[in-house]
Formats: C-alpha cells, structure tokens, sequence
C-alpha cells in the first residue's frame, strides 16, 4: 500500500535506512499518512534525561516542558536514540507498547505546530507540550 512500513526492516540499531522521511516524502501529510518512525513513550515524562538528545546523529528529538520529541519527517531511522534511553521510552512505532500507543499521536500533535524546523538545537526548548502529556499528573 505503500506506507513505510512495508519496507523491509532489519533488527536493531541502523534498520538500513540513509535518508530522512522527509527526503522520502512519506512526513505528515506529504502522502496523506503520518510516517512510522521513533516514539518517546510516557516514562520519559518529567525525567528528559537527555542521552537520546546527545545520541542522535540529525538532531531530531525536540525538548518540550514535561517531554522529549522525535520528529518524524527529521529521523533517519537510525535507531541510536533507543538503547542509550535510561528510561527505555523510546520505541520503534510498530513496537511501541499498547498501553503508551497514544503517545504516537502526541508525537506528531507536538510538530503540529512547528512543522519540521531542521533540527532541535535551532530552536532550542518548545514552551508546550503535547497535551496527552500536558494533561499527565505531574511525576513525583
């Protein structure tokens, strides 16, 4: 059917993929679908511990108030940001765990805003969150 995900996908880190999905243009609405990418789950919430921030080859992952964000039309795919997450929040899409499932869409309403600026460190910290997240009780 086309989508990303039927493009074969090897195990692990670096699943094979050079480009953004950006550059294949599969992002939000570039094809009328969102592209299957990374997705940093609910025990990142108030911790943003940051690895996955230093981890990322792109500079995709977006800071938020309560989270941290992968923006998908940005991500290469690469996997790095996975296996250095203390928290282990971060998830392939098609792997995420379905009691954070929700958190797909709260990663893409989080770029609603801002689209895809070309890296997180050119913007620096977005004053917002996604508002699964917002509406989250804050951690102890």
């Amino acid at each position: 059917c086309g989508f990303v995900t039927d493009l074969p996908r090897e195990a692990g880190p670096g699943r094979g993929r050079s480009v953004s999905n950006l550059q294949l243009g599969v992002g939000v609405g570039a094809l009328g679908f969102r592209a299957v990418t990374y997705v940093i789950a609910e025990p990142c919430v108030d911790v943003k511990d940051g690895a996955c921030v230093d981890e990322c080859p792109v500079d995709c992952i977006y800071e938020g108030v309560r989270a941290l964000y992968i923006q998908p039309d940005e991500c290469v795919d690469c996997g790095a940001c996975e296996p250095v997450c203390p928290e282990v929040a971060i998830f392939y899409e098609d792997d995420l765990p379905s009691e954070w499932s929700a958190f797909a869409q709260a990663n893409a309403d989080f770029f609603s805003a801002v689209g895809s600026p070309g890296g997180a460190g050119r913007i620096g910290p977005l004053p917002y969150d996604a508002p699964l997240v917002a509406a989250l009780a804050p951690k102890d």
